[in-house]
């Protein structure tokens, strides 16, 4: 059961990791001026960054749960 547990933190802490590197990259690509960052934040990205917030949460929620299963399911999905 601990490898369960082990690859379901390792897979939401991929899906962290993935979901944030596009508004990293967004973020270099207007030189860090955040009125230029935020413009496109609300512009195109903020229904995803609500879309992979949500999923994260939904992912953290049933590994406090102990549904390891599901959430390495969902995780890869």
């Amino acid at each position: 059961m601990n490898y369960l547990c082990l690859f379901s933190e390792i897979l939401i802490a991929l899906t962290g990791l993935f979901s944030i590197t596009q508004y990293f990259h967004m973020l270099q690509q207007n030189s860090y001026y955040n009125s230029r960052y935020c413009k496109w934040l609300f512009e195109t990205g903020y229904k995803k960054i609500i879309l992979n917030l949500v999923s994260l949460v939904i992912l953290t929620v049933l590994f406090v749960f102990k549904l390891f299963i599901i959430t390495i399911i969902l995780s890869m999905i």
